[in-house]
């Protein structure tokens, strides 16, 4: 039996995910109806899902709230049609106009129903995906919380031991949670890896310190992935569109960047250092798809300068941004060239200091040891 965990920041991804997608996860609740996978549901998990649920359906709902504001109706210009050579062209450019304005009007209203129909969903919770998220986690195994688990994970973060962060200690009740009730010697597939959870030098591995205390108490192995569509590829051969779900995990995460950082290129023409860390902080604790690379960019360019204004926040983070929205192959790419970039940099960089200090020797200004 496959003793899996999937974190929060997987389960909101759903609901960007496409026909595909969504048909893997009933294929998942197939496989533990069955008995041949075991869901493990700490319920902070279950609350950090409650919690962000609406702020992942706000940003999809800006996108049709959008639509009504883009087209709204313009006016039709007013042109001189004295000439007589002109009124023809003149009234054609007014009809065209008109017919335009029809077509905003009609976008508008369906837009606008768009919008009524959408949030009436996100009150009655009536979404696809909500559906398929109800019933997952009723078949899940939730792991609730006791003063044991809680406990433990305030004293492991006040050693600060990962996972977690500085006044955060969800990670941390989620661990302890999953080393109370995984059975002993049995594998954890770990779906999720975020930054508190994996390895600092390799992204795709489990971060050390926990990977030895998982082994010491629980006499087994964690096996992690990054994606779900990393899961199925490996466990559930049946799901033909792995790569297909893995790519569009990768698309969900790459719009969340793109959105975090355009809100911050267009937050202020001047942006101090402090500002930065506030602005990151508040994405953080409302955005919880955001990734590694989102801090690795945001990190960097507010430690660049005390003051940073809006272009060179940009010319600072695409540097981040743009490899991370490829694809993986396109990246290890995008590395190769780097570095092969850099080496031939390095070379010519040799070979000018040769060739300067050759000059220096055959210069009339030298002298010749005797």
């Amino acid at each position: 039996m496959i003793h899996l965990f999937i974190d929060t920041n997987v389960y909101l991804k759903f609901y960007g995910f496409n026909k595909e997608g969504i048909k893997a996860v009933k294929t998942i609740i197939s496989q533990i109806t069955k008995t041949k996978i075991a869901l493990y549901l700490p319920q902070q998990v279950k609350d950090e899902f409650k919690r962000n649920r609406e702020g992942i359906l706000k940003d999809i709902y800006k996108k049709i709230e959008a639509l009504a504001v883009k087209y709204e109706e313009e006016q039709i210009p007013q042109i001189p049609m004295n000439d007589g050579a002109l009124r023809n062209e003149a009234n054609r450019i007014i009809g065209l106009q008109g017919a335009i304005n029809k077509k905003r009007k009609q976008i508008r209203t369906i837009a606008e129903k768009a919008r009524g129909k959408f949030l009436e969903k996100v009150k009655k919770n009536s979404f696809s995906v909500d559906k398929i998220i109800s019933e997952l986690f009723s078949i899940a195994e939730v792991i609730r919380y006791n003063n044991k688990i809680v406990d433990k994970a305030i004293t492991r973060l006040r050693l600060g031991n990962p996972p977690g962060k500085k006044d955060s200690y969800g990670d941390s009740v989620i661990w302890e949670s999953l080393l109370e009730k995984i059975p002993k010697e049995e594998n954890l597939y770990f779906v999720g890896l975020d930054s508190h959870f994996r390895s600092k030098i390799n992204k795709n591995e489990f971060a050390p310190f926990l990977l030895e205390e998982w082994t010491t108490k629980k006499k087994s192995k964690i096996i992690p992935y990054k994606t779900l569509g990393d899961f199925t590829e490996e466990n559930i051969p049946e799901i033909e569109s792995s790569k297909k779900i893995r790519q569009r995990e990768y698309e969900i995460d790459n719009e969340a960047l793109r959105v975090a950082l355009a809100s911050a290129a267009a937050a202020s023409t001047k942006l101090d250092s402090e500002a930065f860390r506030v602005a990151l902080g508040d994405m953080a604790a409302t955005s919880p798809i955001y990734n590694e690379a989102l801090r690795e960019a945001f990190g960097g360019a507010a430690a660049a300068s005390i003051k940073l204004d809006s272009e060179a926040l940009r010319v600072a983070l695409g540097g981040v941004a743009k490899p991370y929205f490829a694809t993986q192959k396109e990246i290890e790419k995008q590395s190769k060239t780097d570095q092969s970039g850099s080496e031939e940099r390095k070379s010519k960089g040799d070979e000018n200091q040769s060739k300067q200090t050759k000059d220096e020797n055959h210069s009339p200004n030298s002298t010749k040891e005797s």
